[in-house]
């Protein structure tokens, strides 16, 4: 019964010291993946770049920045994320003007601490930000950042209805 609790390799010699759940514990520590943010127009020579970038490596995030090269490729690709492949075509369209963060393997809790920790330091986030899903991964840059800028807009305009609408309110009251 002892035995169960002990951990073996794949020769099975024993682990001494190791409880079974502890072995489990740092097998799955093996395959999460690696918090990343990928970085677009947010180099190390902005203000803002430098601060994210700062604020990143403190808490032990990685960075890969995005060119405006690379805007034909698929997220995936530029992620870094198994079974993708350069575009066959260089990207010819135009360039994206707007800053851009993109999360990868953050979980929320530590999503959220990483906005906290960036707004402490002072950082003014980028309008446009999106987290890697398995919908948007096959997308090709250009067509991400689009939207995302359409959704910002969209986003923008109702807060000011919104805000509009409020002080509408207040003047009649």
């Amino acid at each position: 019964m002892l035995s169960a609790n002990l951990c073996y390799n794949k020769n099975k010699q024993i682990f001494p010291g190791y409880h079974r759940l502890k072995w489990e514990r740092i097998k799955m520590k093996a395959r999460i993946q690696k918090e990343t943010v990928l970085l677009y127009h947010l180099s190390e020579d902005t203000v803002r770049g430098k601060k994210i970038r700062d604020g990143l490596r403190e808490m032990g995030i990685g960075i890969i920045d995005l060119s405006e090269e690379q805007l034909g490729e698929k997220l995936g690709y530029c992620a870094g994320m198994h079974g993708f492949s350069p575009a066959a075509e260089p990207y010819t369209g135009e360039v994206f003007p707007e800053e851009v963060m993109i999360m990868k393997d953050l979980s929320q809790s530590r999503l959220g601490r990483m906005f906290q920790k960036l707004q402490a330091d002072g950082v003014e986030l980028p309008g446009l930000k999106a987290m890697v899903t398995q919908y948007n991964k096959d997308w090709p840059l250009y067509q991400l950042f689009a939207e995302l800028s359409r959704e910002h807009a969209a986003f923008v305009e109702q807060e000011a209805q919104r805000a509009q609408a409020k002080t509408s309110d207040e003047t009649e009251h």
